[in-house]
């Protein structure tokens, strides 16, 4: 298993669990400061944004699905802290 996990968490896939991880932790220090619907607001429009600076720039690579990842690990707070 543990052999599984640092084969799949190599590569572009750290980059996504980067991503999944961040808007976790956004949404859930939002979340306890401000609501959880600010929390989950503030994630979504914290990864739309930092792909738009990634296109601008031309400094890193825009990916919609980093985007949707990093919301995912937004939504996943909310869940977890509105039970």
């Amino acid at each position: 298993m543990i052999n599984w996990w640092y084969a799949k968490m190599e590569g572009p896939w750290a980059h996504y669990l980067a991503h999944f991880m961040g808007g976790f932790m956004i949404s859930t220090v939002v979340g306890h400061l401000h609501g959880l619907i600010i929390g989950l607001t503030c994630t979504i429009i914290i990864a739309g944004l930092k792909e738009l600076v990634d296109k601008i720039s031309s400094k890193g690579t825009p990916e919609v699905l980093a985007a949707v990842i990093t919301s995912f690990g937004g939504l996943l707070a909310y869940l977890i802290l509105g039970i």
